[in-house]
């Protein structure tokens, strides 16, 4: 295949995937199950990530059981992150959303496994993973699909 360089070519390139049917959206569909899943390794952390570590709690997960809990209850902005384990975007989210938990003592970031809870991305909107969404009180103020970068999510925490 000819290689195509250039912005014009990316919008092409985008429009092709579209109309062939293939999502040209920087995220996963979460209505496509995956033939396999991947299975995902954490790494051990080092000294220095270790004392950010016990100043600020790491990325809190959540389910149905705990959601009302930990998020429409919280006292502090919560952003939350729909994502799936076999979804490669949100696989590149993950380091970004623990250094943004450790940066940001004044809200808690939140992942939900839609795999693992439909109900909740159901009852959310989320077609499309990842799917982050801030909630103030107990309400959506503001929420991005797709890979955002830190400093897109810094400042809808900062609001």
């Amino acid at each position: 295949m000819k290689r195509l360089v250039g912005k014009r070519n990316l919008a092409t390139i985008a429009g092709l995937l579209l109309a062939s049917g293939i999502a040209a959206t920087p995220g996963c569909m979460f209505n496509r199950a995956p033939s396999e899943k991947s299975v995902s390794h954490s790494q051990p952390l080092g000294k220095d990530s270790m004392s950010l570590a016990q100043k600020r709690p790491a990325v809190l997960h959540a389910g149905q059981d705990d959601f009302d809990r930990q998020v429409l209850r919280s006292d502090v902005p919560v952003l939350v992150d729909f994502y799936a384990e076999w979804c490669g975007p949100c696989k590149r989210l993950g380091p970004v959303l623990e250094e943004l938990a450790a940066e940001t003592p004044y809200a808690k970031i939140v992942k939900v496994n839609v795999d693992e809870n439909p109900q909740l991305a159901a009852e959310y909107g989320v077609n499309s993973i990842p799917s982050l969404k801030l909630f103030e009180n107990g309400q959506i103020t503001d929420q991005v699909v797709g890979l955002a970068s830190k400093d897109r999510l810094r400042s809808m925490l900062a609001r």
